[in-house]
C-alpha cells in the first residue's frame, strides 16, 4: 500500500533528528467504531499508523490528518516529539472538511506568518486554517461543521517551532547578511525554550510564582517581537 510503503522509506531514509512531514489530503470515514482515512484498497485506521509512526523514533513528526471524522487520530497517535492535527475534533464530524486547502495556503501564500520572521511553523498554519475555514462557513452562511484539533503534548509549544524543512526555529538563510536580526531570533529562541521550560514545572511550582514568572517571560517574548517587527526593512538583507 502506498501509504505504507512511503512511511516506512521515510523512516529508513530520515535520520535522528529530522523533521518527518506527513500530510493526509483525501476523505475519511467513520465505520465500526474507527474512524478511517479512505484508500482504494483496505482504509487505514489510527491503529494502522500507530507502528508507521513509532518506527520514526528520534524524528520529529508532524501527523496531519485534513480529512473529515479524522478527530479520533488524535489520542493514539500522540507522543513525544510529535505533533498530531486534524480537521475535526471527533470522528462524528463527517462532513466533507475545508481545512486540507487553507492549510496548505498557509505555506504557499502570505499572511499565516503572524510573528512576521519569514517561516510559517505548523503552529501559525493551524491558526491561519482554522481562522480560514470560519470565515469559509460564515460567507457561506453555514453551520460550521469542523473544529480543527492540534496536539503536541506541550500546550503548542512545539508546534510553535516546527517548520517545513527544520525544526526548533532554525534560522533562515535569508537572515545572514543582517547580525542584528539573527541576534533578536536567537534570543527570541531562547525566550520559547525558558517558556517551554517552565510549563514543564507548571504542577511542581507555586501557583503565585508560576504566574509571575510566566507573565515575566509573556512579556519579554511579546517585546522581542516586536524588535524583530520593527526592524527596518533597509536593514534586512
Amino acid at each position: 500500500m502506498l501509504t505504507k510503503t512511503t512511511l516506512r522509506d521515510a523512516a529508513s531514509r530520515s535520520a535522528p533528528g529530522d523533521v518527518v512531514f506527513v500530510l493526509l489530503i483525501g476523505h475519511g470515514s467513520y465505520q465500526q467504531g474507527e474512524s478511517r482515512f479512505n484508500l482504494r484498497g483496505p482504509d487505514m485506521t489510527a491503529a494502522d499508523f500507530v507502528p508507521l509512526l513509532d518506527a520514526l523514533a528520534s524524528r520529529t513528526v508532524v501527523f496531519v490528518n485534513t480529512a473529515s471524522a479524522s478527530g479520533d487520530f488524535v489520542k493514539p497517535l500522540i507522543g513525544s516529539d510529535r505533533t498530531i492535527v486534524t480537521a475535526t475534533k471527533s470522528a462524528q464530524e463527517r462532513n466533507e472538511t475545508a481545512f486540507a486547502r487553507h492549510f496548505v495556503d498557509a505555506f504557499a501564500k502570505g499572511g499565516a506568518d503572524a510573528d512576521k520572521d519569514q517561516r510559517v511553523s505548523v503552529l501559525e498554519a493551524f491558526e491561519y486554517a482554522r481562522r480560514e475555514v470560519q470565515r469559509f462557513y460564515e460567507k457561506e452562511r453555514r453551520l460550521l461543521t469542523e473544529h480543527a484539533v492540534l496536539e503536541d503534548g506541550r500546550e503548542g509549544a512545539l508546534a510553535r517551532r516546527v517548520f517545513l524543512g527544520s525544526a526548533d526555529g532554525e534560522t533562515p538563510s535569508a537572515d545572514a547578511g543582517d547580525p542584528t536580526l539573527l541576534a533578536l531570533r536567537q534570543e527570541r529562541r531562547d525566550l520559547e525554550r525558558r517558556l517551554d521550560a517552565l510549563k514543564a514545572r507548571k504542577e511542581t511550582t507555586a501557583a503565585e510564582l508560576y504566574e509571575e514568572e510566566l507573565a515575566k517571560l509573556l512579556l519579554e517574548l511579546a517585546l522581542k517581537d516586536e524588535e524583530i517587527r520593527r526592524r527596518p526593512a533597509d536593514k534586512r538583507p
